[in-house]
């Protein structure tokens, strides 16, 4: 695994994916997180070490303005074809 070192023992991953929840059967690892994202709780960001709803809040802003931006030229350049004679 990329979150452990190489040299890690084989006892070091299996307590990593008892940690990541990866050594439940699958049909229960997918209900626990359908659960926790109806309640809002995205886990931890593996990469940033806290919340993955707070880095998704903090970058929210960013991404409407970009989607808002590529619609506008989408529309620029889209409607000028939808309304041109064949």
């Amino acid at each position: 695994m990329l979150l452990l070192p190489q040299e890690a023992s084989v006892e070091d991953v299996m307590r990593l994916r008892h940690d990541l929840g990866l050594d439940a059967p699958l049909l229960r690892q997918y209900l626990r997180f359908l659960g926790n994202s109806v309640a809002g709780n995205f886990g931890e960001s593996l990469r940033h070490r806290e919340p993955a709803m707070a880095l998704v809040r903090s970058h929210l802003g960013a991404t409407l303005e970009l989607s808002f931006a590529a619609f506008c030229v989408a529309a620029v350049v889209a409607v000028p074809f939808g309304i041109s004679p064949r």
